[in-house]
């Protein structure tokens, strides 16, 4: 059982998910507010100890492992970003 469900399974299904939903937050105008929030940088004071990680920063490191030439223009094709995600999984 657990090697159906072990880390590694799920943090690779984690990052395959994060990336396609990369390609439709690219395409969204600046005005909506999924996009607003994703890209948003945050105000004010953060918490002692380690800082949480924020979605850009996750997403570079994501983009890091296969490096991904031009994103976020590949992503605004959405048959080329389609393409590009499916050899994540």
């Amino acid at each position: 059982m657990y090697d159906l469900h072990s880390d590694t399974v799920v943090s690779n299904f984690i990052k395959i998910k994060r990336l396609q939903w990369l390609g439709p937050l690219e395409r969204m105008t600046q005005e909506r507010g999924v996009k607003m929030v994703a890209w948003k940088i945050p105000e004010g004071k953060r918490k002692r100890g380690r800082p949480n990680k924020k979605w850009e920063e996750v997403i570079e490191e994501d983009l890091a492992e296969k490096p991904i030439q031009e994103w976020r223009k590949n992503a605004k094709n959405r048959s080329e970003w389609r393409r590009i995600s499916k050899l994540w999984a």
